[in-house]
């Protein structure tokens, strides 16, 4: 007697954890290469380093196993963030803003997180919303808003300034939000 064999059910159940297993590990080596491509380019060298006092370069030093060693402590759910080394940047009326400064390896998950993010939710914006938007800039919001101003000449433009709301986001709202989007708990 053979062995018995799948449903045509069956198998097309496997065959779709198999392939959901093979997305996952390419996802995971596509982070590690968008991670290696991204310290050595995207971060800049010259700019401050986080609490651990690591460089662009130095973490660069021993690349692969860090980035395998980061990926597998992500996969694990055991990573952590650093506490970021906070700078007071002075501002034009005299007052400060706090800016955070993360550690190398932070940065590398920031930027990987990004990516992700940017893919989920670039799509749903408006042509007419230009934050933090890649291949977007504060100088195409003004000629935008310089063109729209141009064609109304009796309108009003108003600036508000949204002061420390950084430091005051719900970040519960926020969570749910991304749950409408982002299945992975491990991600949020």
């Amino acid at each position: 007697m053979g062995s018995p064999r799948s449903s045509p059910q069956e198998y097309s159940a496997a065959q779709a954890v198999k392939c959901k297993a093979l997305e996952k590990g390419r996802r995971m080596a596509e982070l590690a290469v968008l991670a290696k491509k991204r310290v050595t380019q995207s971060l800049d060298g010259n700019k401050a380093s986080g609490l651990d006092k690591m460089t662009k370069e130095e973490y660069g030093t021993q690349l692969e196993p860090k980035l395998k060693n980061l990926l597998l402590r992500i996969r694990r759910g055991s990573y952590e963030p650093q506490p970021s080394r906070i700078v007071e940047i002075p501002k034009e009326d005299g007052t400060t803003r706090p800016l955070a400064i993360s550690c190398t390896e932070d940065k590398i998950v920031q930027l990987a997180i990004n990516k992700i993010l940017v893919a989920i939710y670039e799509p749903l914006f408006l042509p007419c919303s230009y934050g933090f938007r890649p291949e977007r800039s504060c100088h195409e919001a003004l000629r935008s808003l310089h063109q729209a101003t141009d064609k109304c000449p009796n309108g009003a433009v108003v600036e508000i300034e949204i002061r420390k709301y950084f430091n005051s986001i719900p970040l519960k709202e926020l969570n749910e939000i991304l749950k409408r989007k982002i299945s992975d708990t491990r991600f949020l």
